[in-house]
């Protein structure tokens, strides 16, 4: 925090050298109206003023929508943590009524579900079949 204070007072000073040495110096400004003798430090300083305040809306725009971006990713966080949750309940609540059927019959439907689950042919099946099916569907090719 000092070292910011700092930097502000080497600022400040740094301005009020500037003004005194361009007390003497001044220009004529013409803006729809000609304004003579405006010391140079003021017309510096006003054009300054209306950088920041043309520039102000664009930084503080630019942060309204990241905050808004950043609440839309927060919700749709909670969302998907909120969907994760109810699918391990679901889960939980299937394997509770599967427990409580008796042994022989989960068994099987655990294996059925395993089996529809994880459906997967080995190269030699698909051949067999495939010879299967065009032996069925051309009687000559089975002669």
């Amino acid at each position: 925090m000092p070292i910011k204070l700092i930097l502000t007072l080497i600022l400040v000073a740094f301005v009020a050298v500037f003004t005194g040495f361009n007390l003497d110096n001044s220009c004529d400004i013409w803006l729809f109206h000609t304004f003579k003798d405006v010391p140079v430090f003021l017309t510096i300083l006003i054009s300054l003023v209306c950088g920041v305040v043309i520039t102000l809306p664009f930084t503080l725009g630019k942060r309204v929508k990241q905050v808004e971006q950043e609440e839309k990713q927060k919700k749709l966080r909670k969302m998907e943590r909120e969907e994760k949750k109810a699918q391990k309940e679901a889960r939980k609540a299937q394997k509770k009524s599967a427990s409580k059927s008796s042994a022989p019959e989960s068994q099987e439907a655990t294996a059925s579900a395993e089996q529809s689950a994880s459906f997967t042919v080995s190269p030699a099946e698909a051949v067999a079949s495939a010879s299967t099916v065009d032996a069925a569907c051309d009687p000559e090719s089975a002669q």
